[in-house]
């Protein structure tokens, strides 16, 4: 996923506006309008505000998906992140709630 689209869904999945969204790590709506649509990238400090303000890593943000491969145990771990990511929010929020299901109760 590109940058843009990270930033739209952690946006989106925190049912925030562009403004609130702007205004939590300092920034102005246009600017994170422009960052959705691809024109701007986000600039360091930009991303460094995100990662502390939304507690998601830079790389994230960025959309590297070897930060996923990194923290995964397995292949299938990789591709439930991967396909979780690239999902809409209906979908997600199923997900969650059938994990949460399974979750054993101590």
């Amino acid at each position: 996923m590109s940058t843009a689209q990270q930033i739209r869904t952690l946006r989106e999945h925190r049912n925030l506006s562009q403004e609130a969204f702007a205004e939590a790590i300092g920034k102005s709506r246009s600017l994170v309008a422009a960052w959705e649509a691809g024109r701007k990238e986000p600039g360091r400090d930009s991303l460094r505000a995100i990662e502390r303000v939304f507690g998601v890593p830079m790389a994230y943000v960025l959309g590297d998906a070897s930060e996923v491969k990194a923290i995964a145990e397995g292949a299938a771990e990789v591709t439930l992140l991967e396909m979780f990511r690239s999902a809409d929010s209906v979908t997600q929020n199923s997900v969650l709630h059938i994990l949460s299901l399974g979750k054993s109760k101590d």
